[in-house]
């Protein structure tokens, strides 16, 4: 019999879920919360603290260096049925013992191959295109990327700005990364509710110290650094080579509404 496996959509958790697959005799699925039930029966699996480190060790020793990350970044991908097919990935290699990346061949590695590097490609692209807004004392970006990406970004800002507050909001996942001033960062959810304060860019909850209580809309004064960064895009500019066909190749539209500066604009003069 057919038996379904809940988690509690945290890496962790599915990890105890798809331990507990490998370990079945029998067939068994792993469902994300949210998934449509089943007509079969449904275990809720519950989440065994550590147990992703464990199981990392273990699969690094087993498989190879480079498995671990790739099946977390397959998962983060959150591409419908990529669990099954990260449990389909880890038990061949265990019973080739080797990294199964390689056997492409078959359905399930490519599924997780191809999940991992479109993760590891989009998080590589948001290195480039995070643009902070200062929001009183916080600075604050807003992102929309395709897959999760937050967790595989997080550490590249935190060493770049480890003296700064800032966090960086993903607008359709309502999560984000919130780092205080010397501080460490962390992953929290964000209700729409909370999104909210006065237009003059002051923060809500209980201030800028406690990053991941707040979250800042646009202030109604304009900043100062962006028109800065403004002048500057428009004076590294070459008129002669305006080329925005080929922009829009490198910086796809859906990404230009959170950028600062203003790609694909036909206006290149300096503002005085």
């Amino acid at each position: 019999m057919n038996v379904f496996l809940r988690y509690d959509d945290t890496f962790e958790g599915f990890l105890t879920a798809a331990a507990a697959c490998l370990r079945s005799d029998g067939a068994a699925s792993v469902l994300r919360p949210g998934a449509q039930i089943p007509l079969l029966p449904v275990q809720v699996v519950e989440t065994e603290e550590g147990f992703a480190d464990r199981l990392g060790s273990y699969l690094s020793t087993r498989l190879g260096p480079e498995v671990p990350g790739t099946v977390y970044q397959a998962w983060l991908s959150l591409v419908p049925g990529i669990e099954d097919a990260i449990v389909a990935f880890l038990r061949l290699g265990l019973a080739k013992r080797r990294d199964p990346s390689g056997f492409l061949q078959e359905p399930s590695v490519g599924a997780v191959v191809k999940a991992s590097r479109k993760v590891t490609a989009e998080a590589h692209f948001f290195l480039g295109v995070v643009r902070f807004r200062l929001r009183g004392s916080v600075y604050l970006s807003e992102i929309e990327p395709a897959v999760d990406v937050l967790p595989l970004i997080g550490d590249h800002f935190a060493q770049r700005f480890h003296d700064q507050s800032f966090a960086i909001h993903d607008l359709r996942r309502g999560r984000a990364i919130v780092h205080p001033a010397e501080g460490r960062w962390e992953i929290v959810d964000v209700a729409p509710e909370e999104a909210g304060n006065d237009r003059d860019g002051e923060t809500v909850g209980d201030g800028t110290d406690d990053c991941a209580s707040t979250v800042w809309n646009p202030p109604a004064r304009p900043d100062p650094y962006e028109a800065m960064w403004k002048r500057y895009f428009q004076a590294m500019a070459i008129e002669e080579r305006f080329n925005p066909t080929c922009q829009r190749s490198f910086l796809p539209k859906k990404y230009w509404r959170h950028l600062v500066e203003e790609p694909g604009s036909s206006d290149r003069r300096v503002p005085g």
